[in-house]
């Protein structure tokens, strides 16, 4: 995956980092929340005292989970800030950092990072809009619902 970043090759400076995510991406995490989407990523890393980065995360588009009333497909948009400090240390963190890295590796691997801000965005209950779920599906609902 390409969605790794080096910060031992980031000087002084801000740097910025554009990803697309895709069902490719979401393929290759195995995870169940989220199986598909269209989505683009936003990192600026800036560089802060000693071995610490300050890191905005900016995410935009759209998901594809199951309606929770009707099982079938929709897409769900997706916004996401986020600020997150990263440090690289052999001792003990600092109790400000979100994500701690071996100094020697200095390697983060942001797709982890970028899913869990992606389902973190996604409601608990997912519905399509009244009147757009599957009829048959909601036919069948209703035959089993007691009044």
């Amino acid at each position: 995956m390409a969605y790794r970043v080096d910060l031992n090759a980031i000087g002084k400076e801000q740097v910025s980092f554009d990803f697309e995510i895709d069902d490719t991406f979401f393929a290759a995490l195995k995870q169940a929340v989220v199986e598909d989407g269209v989505l683009s990523a936003h990192v600026d890393i800036q560089p802060k005292a000693g071995d610490s980065y300050r890191m905005q995360v900016g995410i935009n588009g759209y998901v594809v989970v199951p309606c929770d009333r009707c099982l079938e497909p929709m897409q769900w948009h997706v916004s996401v800030q986020q600020e997150v400090n990263v440090e690289k240390t052999t001792t003990v963190p600092d109790v400000n950092s979100d994500v701690v890295l071996s100094e020697k590796d200095g390697t983060l691997d942001l797709a982890p990072l970028l899913y869990d801000f992606i389902a973190v965005a996604i409601p608990i209950q997912h519905t399509h809009a009244e009147g757009e779920c599957n009829e048959e599906m909601i036919n069948k609902l209703s035959s089993y619902m007691v009044n």
